[in-house]
């Protein structure tokens, strides 16, 4: 499975019912707010004389306003929860991608990927732990004429680069993660906040 493919599958499988269940509170919330406000202006604000109608008006629209932004900012708050909780799910699966028995054909894949745009010598770093297992990748590749070098940290996935340094090419979970949501990140919207 892809890093796009788990992008999508999270937001399909959770954002929707994160996102329901969050917005309905805040709803419930920014109701109560309002209600509240209307009540307190309706019980403190009862008076026969024009003037006291007249600021009654007044003080009835300013805490309606007051309750309407504090709505607006409660909704706000709830929608950037939905997103926390999303990337907090993204990130830990794609954490556990490197513990998976596929992992190794994800590896290749990543690899594969990144030789198509590099052409000149290269070594490949990876993780420490992920050094053997990109070595049997790349005797798979044909590629056993590549250093690996296991001085990467984070989640996976390798980051190429030319023997002289001045090339390289970063295709590590993170970095995928990363180009992901900036590629999805309006549909991310879409999804999450219909």
């Amino acid at each position: 499975m892809s890093v796009n493919e788990i992008v999508i599958k999270i937001i399909a499988e959770e954002a929707d019912q994160e996102r329901r269940l969050l917005l309905e509170q805040a709803q419930d919330q920014a109701k109560g707010i309002v209600s509240e406000a209307q009540e307190e202006v309706d019980s403190s604000v009862h008076s026969n004389t024009p003037i006291f109608d007249q600021r009654g008006a007044v003080a009835r629209a300013r805490l309606i306003r007051q309750a309407e932004f504090e709505a607006q900012t409660k909704n706000a708050d709830e929608k950037q929860k939905i997103v926390q909780a999303f990337l907090e799910k993204t990130s830990t699966e794609l954490k556990a991608v490197a513990s998976k028995s596929e992992y190794k054909a994800f590896l290749k894949q990543l690899i594969q990927e990144a030789l198509k745009l590099i052409d000149v010598p290269i070594k490949v770093h990876v993780r420490s732990v992920d050094v053997v297992l990109t070595e049997q990748v790349l005797v798979d590749l044909g590629r056993s004429d590549l250093g690996v070098v296991g001085d990467q940290k984070g989640w996976g996935g390798v980051r190429l680069e030319s023997l002289d340094g001045t090339i390289s090419l970063d295709n590590s979970l993170e970095s995928r993660f990363y180009k992901a949501l900036e590629v999805f990140k309006e549909e991310i919207g879409k999804d999450l906040f219909a």
